[in-house]
Formats: C-alpha cells, structure tokens, sequence
C-alpha cells in the first residue's frame, strides 16, 4: 500500500470516526414542536360566545395550575384559577355589562400584602372584604372597570393549549369528509428551540375540531428534560438533577354552557348592579 492510497484510507476513517462520535453528542435528528407550525395548523382554546372549560397541568403529581370556568351569552359567568399552593382567583359577572367581583385567596402572608396594596392602589377596583382564614387571606373585590368574559376566560385556557404544544403531534385518525374532530397524539423527540429540550414517554390523546383547531379534550403526558443540547446535557440533568419531569394536562371544554349559581361570597347587590 503506497502512502497516498494509506492517506485516503485514514481520512475516511476519521470521517468515519468523527461521525460516530457527533452521533453519540448531538440527536441524530431534531423535531418541530407544534407550536411551531402556522398559526391555522396549532391547536387553539376556540373564539366563542358561550362555552366551559375545565383543565389542569401538573407536573411531577402536583398541580401547579388548574382553571374551572363557565361564559354563558346572556347569563351569569364565573371563573376560577388556581395557581399551586400560592393562591386561587375566582371571578363572577352576573350578565352582560354586570359589575365585576372577584375572590382571591392568598396562602402566603407575603403575598397577601403585596396583593392588598396592588388593590388598593388601583382606582378601577374597590376592596369590599378583607378576612383572615386559615387557609390565608381572603379578599372580596369590586371591579369598575369594562370586562369581556369570554375573551378572559379564554386567554386564561390558552395558557393550557400552549403547554399542549410543547411535543410534536401525529394525527391518529385518518381525516375524512365530513369529519368533526381530529385526533392527535404526542410524539417523544428532541427540539432544537431557543433553549433545547427531549420530550420522551409521550402518551395520551388531544382531541380538536378538525376545521377550527379548538380542543375539545385532552389527556396526555410526557417526561421533559431540559437542557438537551446533546446526549451529555440530557445524562447529566438525569444523573444530578430531577429529571426528566412528568407533564400532565387534563382538558375538557364544552359549547353547551349550562347556567351558573351565584356564589355565596358575592354580594347580594351583583344581581342587579350594572356599569
């Protein structure tokens, strides 16, 4: 073998080489969350009039965020958020251009008096009722202020349909004319996004209207581990770290809303008070 020949051979060799190696740092192949597809292709929490919507996520078996809500047309509407074990939201509007309450409990003493000092420093609400509990402190409020129930009660939900679309999604159901819904279900992969992540142990089903993209239910699951820029990164956060974590999102949305009761906490003045 002369030296040009031995030459050629080692520079394949150490292409060779270099590849099998890149291919043991870095994922051989990279996928497309869904919310990076065009906006008509993601799934969406729907633009409606009327509809409930009731969904959690929790990560690791702890509920971080969990929401409950119903916008009738011309009815009474009430909302509630829940925000982990720091606080939960509720908000009642009697009917249309309705006067505006909301209930918040705070679970942290420090919390309580960041909040009551943002109230009262807003000239668009009014501090009703202030009572201590002890699950924390409790706060009854009038708002003043214009409020579109439904568009509220749908950027609340979009918070959920957006954390849907961290994976990648395959429909499951071939499409068909005339069909309603869509079924998808998430893939494991890894995503080369601003910050890298690896979805894996994806399981579960979003169910959508196949013309809107509005989710009608959803269960699904995934382990996230973050950062995953290569092989290394994913070991490492799995060796000294917590990870991967497990995502849960429950979702269940309805366009038939029923009516809603006046919660007790509201005073007996919403059923009439207009702005």
């Amino acid at each position: 073998m002369n030296w040009r020949t031995a030459r050629l051979i080692i520079g394949i060799l150490a292409v060779v080489c270099f590849g099998l190696v890149a291919s043991v740092v870095y994922p051989l192949s990279t996928s497309t969350p869904h919310a990076s597809l065009p906006p008509d292709e993601q799934f969406s929490p729907g633009d409606r009039e009327a509809f409930s919507v009731e969904t959690r996520l929790t990560v690791d078996g702890e509920t971080t965020l969990a929401l409950d809500g119903t916008a009738t047309a011309d009815g009474p509407r009430y909302m509630r958020l829940r925000w982990g074990s720091d606080s939960v939201v509720e908000t009642y509007q009697a009917g249309p251009n309705a006067t505006v309450y909301t209930r918040i409990t705070d679970w942290s003493e420090s919390r309580a008096d960041s909040r009551r000092t943002a109230i009262e420093s807003d000239a668009d609400r009014e501090l009703l009722r202030e009572t201590e509990t002890d699950r924390g402190a409790v706060f009854v409020v009038r708002t003043n202020d214009s409020i579109d129930f439904a568009a509220e009660l749908s950027g609340s939900a979009s918070v959920f349909v957006n954390s849907l679309q961290l994976p990648a999604y395959e429909r499951v159901d071939g499409p068909g004319e005339g069909d309603e819904t869509a079924t998808f279900e998430p893939q494991n992969g890894w995503f080369d996004e601003e910050s890298a992540y690896r979805i894996s142990d994806a399981s579960g089903q979003v169910r959508v209207d196949s013309e809107t993209g509005a989710v009608q239910s959803a269960t699904v699951s995934w382990g996230l581990t973050q950062p995953a820029d290569t092989y290394a990164h994913t070991r490492l956060a799995r060796l000294f770290g917590d990870q991967p974590q497990r995502y849960r999102i429950d979702y269940d949305s309805e366009t038939d809303a029923s009516n809603v009761s006046k919660p007790a906490w509201v005073p007996a003045e919403a059923s009439t008070t207009t702005r």
